[in-house]
């Protein structure tokens, strides 16, 4: 990681964020014309670990306040058990839930399971919010949009960005 400041305030994040949005919109669709996908995903796994080691997720919990995180029927039934409700109650309470595609999505924010910038279902807590911010994917150039999205709200994705643009100059940029 380049000896540049992170920014750790969400808010400092956003207002950066905004300010850079068309700029860092075109350096991502840039970066998928120029790159090939498994170069890009090699750097940006690694400066999500730099940047992650660097970051306390707990002191920002902007994710947890601001999505709604989707729930397997798996991850429904445990939550529910550990709960002590059943599985129909909590997706009454807590989910708006797709029959369709068969997953529920928290219908509130900040999310209902956030106490004092803590999760309190964190050892049973769904895959979408284990995983976020979705940086150790693979295929990070075919995830254009969610990136933008979580660029303006997660300090990691934001850094991420950032030395990604300094890491890849784009001919296109210049």
């Amino acid at each position: 990681m380049e000896n540049v400041p992170l920014v750790h305030d969400p808010q400092i994040v956003e207002k950066e964020a905004r300010m850079k949005e068309d700029e860092t919109r075109d350096f991502l669709l840039n970066l998928k014309k120029e790159y090939r996908s498994h170069q890009i995903d090699s750097v940006v796994h690694q400066l999500n670990s730099e940047v992650s080691a660097a970051i306390d997720c707990i002191a920002c919990a902007n994710c947890c306040n601001k999505l709604n995180p989707a729930f397997t029927d798996k991850e429904i039934e445990n939550i529910a058990a550990d709960k002590k409700i059943s599985a129909k109650q909590f997706m009454e309470n807590y989910l708006d839930y797709n029959e369709t595609e068969n997953y529920g999505v928290m219908k509130f924010r900040p999310c209902k399971f956030l106490a004092d910038k803590k999760c309190t279902i964190y050892s049973i807590r769904p895959e979408s919010c284990r995983e976020y911010p979705h940086l150790s994917r693979p295929s990070f150039i075919y995830r254009n949009r969610s990136t933008i999205h979580n660029y303006k709200m997660c300090p990691i994705v934001y850094n991420v960005v950032e030395q990604l643009k300094r890491k890849f100059p784009l001919k296109t940029m210049e």
